[in-house]
């Protein structure tokens, strides 16, 4: 399946400082995504892991798992409040568009 068909949102969370996952290849994949992306950079401190790619959770990123839960949740939120419009952003590669339910319809990018 191409990427670029999956019309489900997705919430990006990354560190530009991960040593096991591409923080490169992970922008190129959020502009491929068919769907609404969200996009949340963390910035992980001397606590959390040393390798920047377990984001958050009690044992290696422990500053990170209550900020970023609520995140999430706000995210979620989002997308209940607004099922009628997508909003796709990704500020890294410059990305922002705003469709209304009509045109997100013509141009088979539909949040329901």
């Amino acid at each position: 399946m191409m990427i670029e068909r999956v019309q489900v949102p997705a919430y990006f969370a990354f560190g530009e400082t991960d040593q096991v996952v591409s923080p490169l290849k992970t922008h190129k994949m959020m502009a491929r995504w068919g769907g609404a992306v969200r996009e949340d950079i963390l910035v992980q401190g001397p606590p959390d892991d040393e390798m920047g790619h377990i984001m958050a959770g009690d044992v290696f990123s422990p500053n990170q798992t209550a900020p970023l839960a609520q995140r999430i949740i706000d995210w979620a939120r989002d997308l209940s409040t607004h099922r009628d419009a997508q909003f796709r952003t990704c500020p890294r590669l410059g990305l922002r568009l705003g469709l209304t339910h009509e045109q997100s319809t013509s141009t088979g990018n539909r949040i329901n």
